[in-house]
């Protein structure tokens, strides 16, 4: 079940020896209103604190709420003096979660080699882009999480709004993600386990995955203008199947890109969404009859949103080698059921595209041998 939470940050009290108004007596006074009106099981509240709030809050009680309340700590604030060190400490030792939050990796990495013991790190999303700073990004993260875990520290990725960030989070490895991306943006961050099934199944990648992504790029057809023969193979699989969307997809490391595309707007989808990266795990054309019934798609943004895909046929666009390119696929927004002939007229179809993809591809590794070798200055 994903948890439901309430960040806030409070003001300074008006009157700092009232009760009242503590940061701990108003968050139980929040959790209370909201357990008055929702299920409490999955309920939580996070206050973000500065160091000058800390000595406020280690003053307070709990009562009853402590394992539903967390306080948010900037690394550097925590890395600031011995008393914020110490009242981490404190807070612990009242029932509290003590999450560690912090643009500043750097500080965040400080604070966990120092043995200061932390309830959960959060990390923000990594730059998008496929450029030097994005690969940095995600090798420091992955770095963070990774000493998190040799500590038991559980880590979580906060900012998570869309499907390349919900990929970001599962590379480098947290065990809790935040975001839009995982549930109906309400004000109130969901938090989903990863280990768990979030909106679709994990994709599987074929067994030989480096070399299938180096044949894709052998191929050299990536991102190129559409071209004659390729939308004639898309018309001829939508005629054939009378179906109002038909693609030529190949399968990048994060994305399907489409060479030919019939009845669709967008040129790629990223590869978690894609269904193609189930077909090129499959040794035969892979038929979904009605992908709402289907437990690996029926939770699929492509079924679930305004495409509405429900059927799916997709043969294997293969090397000589057997590595599989990407599809040929044809698709529907309703349920159905395909003929053999239908069949066997898409694996032609696809028989077609991969000779031409193969032959591509031996130009190029041809082009690449009889380049001269590179000399020494």
């Amino acid at each position: 079940m994903a948890q439901v939470g309430w960040h806030w940050r409070p003001e300074p009290a008006q009157e700092p020896d009232d009760p009242t108004t503590h940061p701990l007596a108003v968050g139980q006074q929040v959790l209370a209103d909201i357990d008055a009106r929702d299920r409490p099981s999955n309920r939580f509240l996070t206050i973000t604190l500065h160091r000058h709030d800390l000595m406020t809050i280690c003053g307070g009680h709990a009562d009853g709420f402590g394992s539903r309340i967390n306080v948010a700590l900037r690394a550097t604030d925590v890395l600031s003096d011995d008393p914020s060190l110490a009242s981490v400490r404190v807070l612990q030792e009242m029932g509290l979660g003590v999450w560690l939050v912090d643009d500043d990796l750097s500080a965040a990495l400080r604070v966990l080699g120092g043995g200061t013991a932390i309830d959960r790190l959060v990390i923000p999303v990594p730059s998008a882009g496929i450029d030097g700073r994005a690969a940095a990004d995600l090798v420091v993260r992955r770095g963070l999480v990774g000493m998190a875990r040799s500590l038991g520290t559980p880590t979580m990725m906060s900012g998570v709004d869309d499907d390349h960030a919900l990929l970001a989070a599962r590379r480098c490895g947290v065990d809790f993600a935040s975001g839009d991306r995982l549930g109906p943006s309400l004000g109130t961050p969901t938090i989903v386990h990863l280990a768990k099934r979030v909106a679709f199944d994990v994709v599987q990648r074929p067994e030989h995955e480096l070399e299938r992504l180096q044949a894709v790029y052998d191929a050299q057809v990536l991102d190129t203008p559409a071209e004659a023969l390729f939308d004639d193979l898309t018309r001829q699989a939508a005629a054939a199947f009378d179906a109002p969307i038909s693609l030529v997809s190949i399968v990048d490391a994060d994305r399907q890109w489409f060479k030919s595309r019939r009845g669709l707007d967008v040129s790629e989808t990223s590869r978690e969404v894609a269904f193609c990266a189930h077909t090129i795990c499959e040794p035969e054309v892979m038929i979904v009859p009605d992908a709402a019934c289907d437990a690996r798609f029926s939770r699929n943004p492509l079924v679930t949103g305004e495409q509405g895909f429900r059927f799916y046929a997709g043969a294997q666009i293969r090397t000589s080698d057997g590595l599989t390119l990407g599809t040929l696929c044809v698709i529907d927004r309703v349920p159905r059921e395909p003929t053999r002939e239908q069949i066997l007229v898409l694996e032609r179809l696809a028989q077609v595209a991969s000779i031409a993809l193969e032959l591509r591809a031996r130009i190029h590794r041809s082009a690449v041998a009889a380049m001269p070798p590179a000399t020494g200055g």
